[in-house]
């Protein structure tokens, strides 16, 4: 069921605190940075993989807490909301995230009816 938000993802401005990782413990701050939070999703996208669940857990934790951290291998990133009246509830996050996700889609894959999976079953040798 779609819920509606009141901002959309290029309109929400979030803030990227990178830290570095050292034998499992949080260094020194490598880069702090904004961006508008569709960059944000789009670079988990390419970094996490575009059908990973995942994404949409940092998404609806930070829009609904404000805050979240992600850890890499070698980084750990924090983004938070630059403004904290940003915040929606977990069904709005939801929803901004789904039609995010329609929007990076290309008019192909809109059109396509599904992913086909090819599974291919060989019998087994005999002796």
């Amino acid at each position: 069921m779609k819920v509606p938000y009141p901002k959309k993802p290029n309109q929400i401005l979030v803030r990227l605190i990178d830290r570095e990782v050292v034998d499992g413990m949080t260094g020194r701050i490598t880069n702090q940075s904004e961006t508008t939070l569709s960059q944000k999703l789009a670079d988990f996208l390419v970094r996490l993989g575009y059908d990973s669940s995942h994404i949409l857990g940092i998404t609806v934790q930070l829009m609904t807490n404000g805050k979240v951290q992600v850890d890499f291998q070698e980084t750990t990133e924090r983004v938070e909301l630059v403004h904290p009246s940003d915040r929606t509830s977990s069904p709005e996050a939801i929803s901004m995230f789904d039609d995010f996700l329609i929007s990076m889609k290309t008019s192909e894959e809109k059109e396509a009816k599904g992913k086909t999976m090819r599974i291919v079953i060989q019998p087994r040798k005999k002796p």
